[in-house]
């Protein structure tokens, strides 16, 4: 492999093609920037829940923290938002990106809170929890591709602010949800991280709107 690394002929830059920038304003100004923010609100709710149930189902529900039904939780909510990352390429040739990637997020809200009136360990419980899963995870992939698309010049860049950056900054803003878990309760603060989901969907479908229009323009 390194014998391959050094006999390979260095790759030519491309005729016209810009160095890319260490930190490019108008990207974070622009539709990246957007898709990022909603990005951010679609994966505050996303974190909420997995880092929030086991603490809902232990003082709301009264489990002891080591029940199993708290591991099979937090089991079927990853093995579920994975598998939605795997299908949303294939549904998307069947729905279309906007349509999935708004619909899946309006839709996870309200499923994630139909989740808090189940009984826990219940096979409606599980099944609910895997479908709140993969809708609000169906729309990564996508607006990763989109932001790529957008930024043609800096697709690593734009990759970046959707993945690292987004997962970043709401693993910061669950420790605000804290406070508010601690002011109004576990239930209250679970169902504003939902809430998050409308507009991120709301921003997600202008963005990916207004640059289909110019596209076909």
């Amino acid at each position: 492999a390194a014998a391959l690394f050094f006999w390979s002929p260095p790759s030519a830059r491309p005729t016209g093609a810009q160095r890319p920038k260490i930190f490019d304003l108008a990207l974070f100004l622009g539709p990246v920037g957007l898709l990022s923010l909603a990005g951010i609100m679609r994966a505050t709710a996303f974190v909420s829940f997995g880092s929030a149930m086991p603490l809902y189902l232990v003082h709301v529900r009264g489990f002891a923290p080591d029940a199993a039904v708290i591991g099979a939780t937090l089991a079927t909510y990853g093995i579920a938002s994975a598998t939605a990352g795997m299908l949303s390429g294939l549904l998307e040739q069947r729905v279309g990106r906007v349509r999935l990637v708004v619909g899946s997020m309006l839709l996870a809200a309200p499923v994630l809170a139909l989740v808090l009136t189940l009984a826990p360990g219940s096979l409606a419980y599980f099944a609910v929890i895997a479908a709140g899963a993969m809708l609000t995870n169906a729309s990564v992939p996508l607006l990763v591709v989109s932001a790529q698309d957008l930024a043609p010049h800096a697709v690593g860049t734009a990759s970046g602010m959707l993945m690292g950056f987004t997962w970043g900054i709401a693993g910061v803003a669950y420790i605000g949800f804290g406070a508010v878990q601690a002011w109004l309760g576990l239930v209250p603060a679970l169902l504003a991280s939902f809430a998050f989901l409308w507009p991120a969907a709301v921003l997600s479908g202008v963005v990916l709107v207004r640059q289909r229009a110019r596209w076909s323009a």
